[in-house]
């Protein structure tokens, strides 16, 4: 879709998802997200489409391009020396003058060369309404600058974040590492009973939630079960935090994978230039075997300081040196100069959406909101400690209690809230309550009717590719 392809765009090049937001809220404002958009009131002036306007630019037989004050294109570019800019730019590169990467590096190109100032708010703005005002004030400068619609502009940003942000920026780092702190301590099980509980059943026998929630995706080439599992809980982890998003931030691919050894998950980062020598939180380390014939461990980094690497690993035990097969979850420390470490696989925080092919949906998307629980034959719903049917039950929630979403796993999970409980239930049982519209630095104020208008109208066009 335009949508999550221009998001990523814009983060490898602003880097700061409130910039990132801000700006797509104002391009959203003025064409829809659409490079070929002809300003309204010239269609029926002109007495052209889109396409025919879009058309005639690029064969030649419209000639008043420039000079015919018409908005155009993702920004609505409009005075006659920024329209002749982007022609003769899309001359240049021999492409339409709709076609969108044109336009994107044609915008990030202006604004850096051209409005400075906005382009360093974008880059460091610390909320939403900052970016978003810096870019319809001084970059966009519509007739209609009150502070209705600066507001207006700032709302549509401020969803574009809750759309994207668990799929560019989003995903963050810190969110993996929260989730796999969480799991330490856990003990491998001697078989496929109590594999939720961290300690019960304990065993050699390899038996984790890891493989079992995994392998009821098909996400490896083979059940995992009762295998070595370092590399299946890193997987679990990224899995957890960011659903079927996940195999394209770890390189994954969807058929014949092979990420369940170690050797093999760090060549999927190597073929993409992605496994570095020195460490950032939130990689994936490798080692050594004791021999440095082959890989024979991994985990996730935490923390790097000076002269030391924090990691969580699973299938170790405590201690200082380098434990494979250990049936536990365990915070670790190693020196950075440890020749057993064989590098550091990196994530691609920022592209995983652009995957698009992704088994069972979208990936996961953080949130907030009550929704209230409901079930047709008025039965007590389940929620669970992971995504999973098979999963262990924490607490069954009455037919029309509230619980708090937290996170939409995917298609299928919500990660939610109830009574000091934090687990997961089918989306199917919740019906979601209208969410608080809040910029960053302030709140939004919407009637209802409105705001139903802005998701109706965002969902037409996240729904047109």
């Amino acid at each position: 879709m335009n949508e999550k392809y221009i998001w990523n765009y814009l983060f490898r090049k602003i880097k700061n998802p409130y910039g990132v937001a801000g700006l797509m809220g104002n391009l959203y404002a003025e064409s829809g997200l659409r490079p070929t958009d002809l300003e309204g009131k010239y269609e029926k002036r002109l007495g052209l489409t889109d396409t025919e306007y879009t058309s005639g630019v690029d064969n030649g037989t419209y000639t008043a391009f420039v000079h015919d004050s018409a908005g155009y294109g993702l920004a609505q570019w409009t005075y006659w020396s920024r329209k002749a800019a982007l022609l003769n730019f899309a001359v240049e590169k021999g492409v339409s003058i709709g076609d969108l990467d044109m336009q994107l590096e044609f915008l990030a190109m202006e604004l850096q060369k051209d409005f400075k100032t906005v382009w360093n708010t974008l880059l460091f703005a610390s909320s939403i309404r900052e970016a978003s005002d810096a870019v319809m004030l001084k970059y966009e400068k519509p007739a209609n600058q009150s502070e209705e619609n600066q507001e207006r502009r700032a709302f549509f940003g401020q969803k574009y974040l809750r759309f994207f942000v668990e799929e560019g920026y989003g995903m963050d780092p810190q969110k993996v590492i929260g989730i796999a702190s969480g799991e330490v301590g856990y003990l491998e099980k001697n078989n496929n009973s109590q594999l939720d509980d961290k300690t019960a059943n304990a065993g050699i026998n390899n038996y984790t939630k890891y493989a079992r929630d995994l392998d009821a995706l098909s996400w490896f080439n083979g059940k995992k079960q009762g295998f070595a599992w370092c590399a299946v809980f890193v997987t679990w982890c990224f899995y957890q935090a960011y659903g079927n998003a996940a195999r394209a931030m770890l390189f994954q691919p969807e058929k014949d994978n092979c990420a369940a050894g170690c050797g093999s998950a760090r060549g999927y980062f190597n073929k993409q230039g992605r496994l570095f020598n020195t460490p950032e939180p939130g990689d994936q380390i490798f080692f050594w075997s004791s021999d440095m014939s082959k890989i024979s461990h991994t985990g996730l980094v935490i923390d790097v300081d000076n002269s030391c690497v924090n990691t969580i690993e699973g299938n170790t035990s405590d201690g200082t040196s380098i434990i494979a097969n250990g049936g536990a979850v365990c915070q670790k420390r190693y020196d950075l100069s440890n020749k057993r470490i064989a590098g550091y696989g990196r994530p691609d925080w920022a592209t995983a959406s652009d995957s698009g092919d992704q088994k069972g949906g979208e990936s996961s998307m953080s949130a907030d909101y009550s929704a209230k629980v409901y079930a047709a034959n008025e039965k007590p719903v389940n929620l669970r400690a992971s995504a999973s049917t098979n999963s262990k039950v924490l607490c069954k929630v009455p037919v029309g209690e509230y619980v708090n979403v937290v996170e939409e796993t995917n298609d299928t999970w919500a990660r939610c809230a109830y009574e000091g409980y934090t687990g997961y239930m089918m989306r199917q049982y919740l019906l979601e309550e209208e969410p608080a519209a809040n910029a960053s630095s302030g709140t939004v104020t919407v009637s209802r009717a409105e705001l139903q208008e802005i998701y109706d109208r965002i969902g037409r066009i996240l729904g047109k590719e």
